[in-house]
């Protein structure tokens, strides 16, 4: 049974960096596995004998089934979009005595490694609320003013870029029920192929299921030399919240409008990775060109409708927030609709099922993101 799975992000392709931090992932269902290629070479003049196979290499790469969350977040985007330009602290103000505060309102707490975040508006009292003993998520009283406890919250602002980083994963095997030695399978080189972002109304939690090529396999029981991860010199292990995202803190924009009837909305960015294999048992990586499309499903509306068949350029957001101050927004600055026809059902209302596309100019990249996390780095 599949006891941990670790990422961790690589300085060198295909490679087990120095002193790798191992991030824990939660997921819903862990696809990537190796494939070997193989063929059967049958022989005129040999009879009905039976040939022999012969091997070549593995093709390497599957889905991986996330639930977006509050720490999984910035590595997503990072591997599937593009390194954060920017890693800053989410608020630059400190926690005030006797101050007003409205909802929503950030303020650093003196101890360095927590932010307040304001879940009931009032006004604080005059020393600042003791977080001894207080959990992370949890909420303390301060006058008239009721806080949520978060890790330091960081802002991460990244835009779709030229190179992506490598990654790996190592998958702990545990024989908890019957004894015996753990094993460990570790792929290396992994890109993200495409990063999906699909919502409709019945949904609850953000989930997408990542598809992703890699580049080296490597097995603890076909290798008796195989160090599993956190038994390497200095390695470090952080373990990511499972603080979900769920489909009512959602609301899409269209134009900086949130979009009144909408039904579903989707986008995939997909990087059209590839790995070819070259001779001396090399494998070879590449990005193309990155194109990003999906759909908007909603209420016959004569403006989208009229925009659609006229291929207006307009801009798109997707935004969830918690009320603990976390938060995914991802831009598409300049997107277009294809012409569409109106879907005519018996008994039921119009709607349109609208393609869309997002595309790069010279003064905005095709997809840009902000993240406010608790996750301290990546």
């Amino acid at each position: 049974m599949l006891q941990k799975l670790l990422l961790f992000k690589e300085t060198d392709e295909a490679t087990v960096p120095t002193n790798p931090t191992c991030y824990t992932l939660q997921v819903e269902n862990f696809g990537v596995k190796a494939s070997q290629k193989s063929e059967v070479n049958t022989l005129i003049g040999s009879g009905r004998g039976a040939a022999r196979k012969t091997y070549g290499n593995f093709d390497i790469g599957g889905n991986i089934d996330f639930i977006w969350s509050t720490e999984n977040a910035p590595i997503l985007l990072h591997h599937g979009i593009g390194k954060a330009t920017a890693v800053t602290d989410a608020t630059t103000t400190s926690w005030a005595a006797a101050t007003a505060y409205a909802v929503g309102d950030m303020e650093n707490h003196s101890d360095g490694t927590h932010t307040l975040v304001c879940k009931t508006a009032g006004t604080s009292g005059s020393l600042e609320p003791s977080l001894s003993g207080v959990s992370n998520g949890a909420t303390v009283t301060d006058g008239g003013v009721v806080w949520y406890v978060q890790k330091r919250l960081k802002k991460y602002v990244g835009e779709r870029a030229d190179c992506l980083d490598t990654f790996g994963v190592e998958a702990t095997d545990g024989y908890t029920c019957t004894g015996g030695t753990d094993s460990y399978t570790r792929f290396l080189g992994l890109r993200i192929n495409s990063l999906p972002l699909s919502l409709n109304g019945g949904a609850m939690s953000l989930k997408s299921s990542v598809d992703t090529v890699g580049m080296k396999k490597e097995d603890s029981i076909l290798d008796s030399s195989f160090t599993n991860l956190l038994a390497l010199s200095g390695a470090s292990e952080v373990a990511l919240d499972n603080d979900s995202y769920s489909i009512d803190q959602c609301t899409v924009y269209i134009n900086g409008v949130a979009a009144a009837q909408t039904t579903d909305f989707a986008m995939t960015t997909s990087n059209n990775a590839s790995v070819q294999d070259g001779l001396n048992r090399e494998k070879i990586s590449d990005l193309g060109q990155v194109e990003n499309s999906g759909s908007i499903k909603c209420l016959f509306d004569t403006d989208k409708y009229k925009r659609a068949s006229e291929h207006t350029v307009q801009s798109a957001k997707i935004e969830f927030k918690k009320e603990n101050g976390c938060k995914i927004t991802i831009n598409y600055p300049t997107f277009e609709m294809d012409a569409v026809d109106k879907v005519f059902e018996t008994n039921k209302s119009t709607m349109l099922d609208i393609p869309i596309y997002a595309f790069d100019t010279e003064a905005n990249k095709s997809v840009t993101y902000e993240v406010i996390s608790p996750l301290s780095s990546y």
